[in-house]
């Protein structure tokens, strides 16, 4: 036996030789060739998110060569398929759940007629990535100029996530994912399998945030999803003590005193943030 490594199908001629004693012998022999039709798949389901180009599915075959595929029942809108290799792809811009798809794909036998695979029904979803939290609100929180503020949490869940959801707080405050270290001005919670479970997140006012109030909303995003806000009551950081005392200087009769940029003559203490007094 043998695995014929030839392109096309047919008759082919197979010539073979042998030498008994003082005897050679030549035979030929006809193999036909055929081609078997394609076997494929899809991922099932093959899932899509509404509005969202990149997302696409590719068949596999476990038969003989493909030259082409058919569907058989249209696509959700907005998808399409490449006639020649299978692919699913395009922005889907309806919602759809479990829709039956057929396909099947095909290549040529000898004589030239169509050898098709069996029909493959294929399950399409095409969904929308949802941000959800049950935190209402942020109640108000003060601090001192320099101080960080105590924290606040907030939780945040996903279904259908495609890239993780990126969480941005409003000016002068921070957030972490783990309660007194790693603040940042924004986070990402990892999804997984498509989704996030209910994650807490930390909130507080920067050490650095301006005197005055502050307010906002925490703006919660991923790609292809409505953003979600959870709104920040008005917050207030109070100003830090600062003293300024001038320095002795003596000054001789008749002589001038010359002050402007870069004078010294003083001493300030309160100050906070890496923060200096010119002059």
């Amino acid at each position: 036996s043998f695995t014929p490594g030839l392109s096309t199908s047919g008759v082919y001629a197979i010539s073979y030789n042998y030498t008994k004693g003082v005897c050679n012998y030549s035979y030929v022999s006809n193999i036909n060739i055929t081609t078997l039709p394609p076997a494929i798949s899809y991922p099932n389901p093959s899932i899509f998110y509404i509005n969202y180009p990149g997302t696409s599915v590719s068949p596999l075959n476990s038969g003989g060569k493909a030259l082409g595929f058919e569907l058989l029942d249209s696509l959700p809108t907005g998808l399409s398929m490449n006639i020649v290799s299978g692919v699913i792809s395009g922005t889907a811009t309806t919602l759809v759940e479990n829709a039956q798809v057929r396909v099947r794909a095909f290549n040529y036998n000898k004589l030239g007629a169509t050898n098709y695979s069996d029909t493959y029904t294929m399950t399409i979803s095409v969904r929308k990535p949802i941000i959800n939290s049950t935190t209402a609100s942020i109640p108000s929180m003060n601090t001192t100029y320099g101080v960080a503020s105590s924290e606040n949490n907030f939780n945040v869940s996903g279904q259908y996530i495609i890239q993780n959801i990126l969480v941005t707080p409003p000016t002068g405050f921070e957030v972490s994912k783990t309660t007194g270290t790693g603040f940042a001005n924004t986070v990402t919670i990892t999804q997984s399998g498509g989704n996030i479970t209910n994650t807490t997140i930390y909130l507080r006012i920067k050490n650095n945030a301006a005197v005055g109030n502050l307010t906002g909303t925490i703006l919660l995003t991923s790609t292809a999803a409505d953003d979600y806000n959870i709104p920040v009551a008005t917050s207030y950081v109070a100003p830090a003590p600062l003293t300024i005392a001038a320095k002795y200087f003596q000054k001789f009769y008749g002589s001038k005193i010359i002050l402007g940029a870069g004078n010294k003559n003083f001493i300030a203490t309160g100050l906070l943030n890496g923060e200096t007094i010119g002059s």
